[in-house]
């Protein structure tokens, strides 16, 4: 077998394994990003803002003072990490389109310049240049959204009965990267390293980009090009269908942009797909407690433990590497969403209630352990939120990879993201509501609010269920056609083996 013979075979499989560890390094770091509370500091970012308190003698006795607040400086590293999680969420919509019109390579190699400006700013960080971390945070999480949505797009390689999973792994991967920030802390605490190196290294990690992008990516110009196509959807097999969407994709050319909204053609068919609709709006709404926490997670630690930096930043270690667990987790719920679903519509329909009401649960779990300042809420909201955001990020990607047509998963992924960043910056007004910790509990009986109007997802899911037919395969036995011609019974259509009681392409 020649190198190319065995790039045309396995190149999918290998470029995978690159998207992976990709996504592990580079795939969502900003989730950690609260585990550098603590560094920060050191190199006096932002330190201009505290300001000295003194406070009165209660005796004679006694003498008066003076201690320092950073409250404000706190406040600031918590902006630039929710305008840069906004950015995260926010860049998929105009990443589906730019990969649906010109490619993932294309659009991967344009994002390796966000993935070096970002870097370098937190390398050159210093007083008088404190601006840098809002540069660092925003340029960041734009390339690592293009890892996480050029990984999305990738699963169109894979046939159905792997692109959930596919799909899901490259989820977990990018949740796992949140543990970077935290080993940094680490390292940096223990003064075997410092933050301009370790900037340093994660820039040089710009090489696995153009790897993956170069060898693994195509794109819409028609040189360089990959030996392997994307995977045909189970109903796109035979000619019947192709021609019914070359037809359909002719006449939608000729429509104007609202003639195909109203008649529901190409995209808009399952961009109006109540359950498409139903997905997005979980996601939007289930993914804040994962998004919120982290933002928060510092001073809450900080008020619960007296101030004791020590522990906190145990605690945030624990928070942040815990992540890694997504690397089981996700990959699991996609195997249950493609759990003998392939061609029973029923069974698909039972996978997704299930997956979606357990994620549900988890959420509020995470809502309300989140109202309490005791540390076993501590722990209990590390263990609940690892789950609740694996499960919420890989099942609802999951969904969509192997749900709905692979041509329009650019697009669809695109929409889901976007619209989760646009609910998320719900944050901006919840906020003001956490500067007083013991009082931050008004922010998430708002979050837990909106999570149980979402129970209407689910709801509806077991109502599919227990409402639709199956559609399970019927093996059906082929009769020679000498039989049949003796019998008086030809019929001259083509079936294949293994098709659908209810195969609405069957004339």
């Amino acid at each position: 077998m020649t190198i190319i013979d065995f790039y045309r075979e396995y190149g999918k499989w290998l470029g995978l394994a690159f998207l992976i560890i990709e996504s592990i390094l580079l795939g969502g770091n900003i989730f950690g990003f609260s585990a550098l509370f603590d560094i920060l500091p050191r190199d006096g970012i932002y330190s201009n803002l505290c300001t000295n308190r003194s406070t009165e003698p209660i005796s004679n006795v006694t003498n008066e003072t003076t201690f320092e607040n950073c409250d404000a400086r706190t406040e600031q590293y918590k902006l630039a990490l929710t305008i840069g999680i906004w950015f995260y969420n926010l860049m998929p919509f105009f990443l589906g389109l730019l990969i649906n019109y010109l490619g993932c390579r294309f659009v991967k190699l344009v994002s390796i310049i966000f993935h070096i400006a970002g870097w370098l700013s937190l390398t050159f960080i210093a007083p008088g240049r404190d601006y840098l971390l809002f540069l660092h945070t925003i340029f960041t999480s734009i390339s690592s959204s293009v890892v996480l949505i050029t990984g999305f797009a990738y699963c169109r390689y894979f046939g159905d009965g792997t692109r959930a999973v596919v799909s899901s792994i490259i989820s977990g991967s990018s949740i796992s990267s949140t543990m970077w920030f935290s080993i940094f802390q680490r390292l940096i605490t223990n003064n075997q390293t410092n933050l301009k190196i370790l900037s340093i290294i994660w820039t040089v990690f710009v090489i696995i980009m153009i790897i993956t992008a170069c060898f693994f990516m195509d794109w819409e110009f028609r040189f360089l090009n990959l030996p392997y196509r994307f995977a045909p959807s189970s109903n796109t097999n035979n000619n019947l269908t192709e021609s019914t969407d070359n037809n359909q994709r002719s006449n939608a050319n000729e429509m104007v942009w609202y003639q195909r909204i109203v008649n529901r053609v190409g995209v808009w068919e399952h961009l109006l797909s109540p359950v498409y609709i139903l997905v997005v709006l979980y996601l939007s709404f289930l993914l804040l407690p994962s998004v919120f926490l982290p933002v928060t997670w510092f001073p809450w630690v900080m008020y619960i433990t007296n101030d004791n930096k020590d522990l906190s930043n145990e605690y945030t270690l624990i928070f942040n590497l815990c992540t890694t667990a997504a690397l089981v987790i996700c990959p699991s719920s996609g195997f249950l969403l493609d759990f003998r679903a392939r061609n029973n519509s029923k069974q698909r329909i039972f996978n997704i209630a299930l997956m979606q009401t357990i994620t549900w649960f988890m959420a509020v779990a995470v809502c309300i352990v989140r109202m309490f300042n005791t540390e076993g809420c501590i722990i209990a909201a590390i263990v609940l939120n690892c789950i609740e955001r694996s499960l919420i990020a890989g099942g609802c990607q999951a969904v969509v990879a192997s749900f709905f047509p692979t041509e329009y998963l650019g697009t669809l992924t695109g929409v889901l993201w976007t619209t989760a960043a646009i609910f998320s910056s719900i944050q901006y007004g919840l906020l003001p509501l956490t500067e007083a910790v013991e009082k931050s509990w008004r922010a998430w009986a708002i979050i837990l609010g909106l999570v149980v109007i979402m129970a209407i997802h689910w709801i509806h899911m077991w109502y599919l269920f227990f409402t639709s037919r199956s559609n399970a395969v019927a093996h059906k036995e082929e009769i020679p056609l000498e039989e049949r011609q003796a019998n008086g019974s030809v019929t001259h259509h083509t079936y294949d083996n293994e098709t659908t009681e209810e195969d609405s392409t069957r004339i």
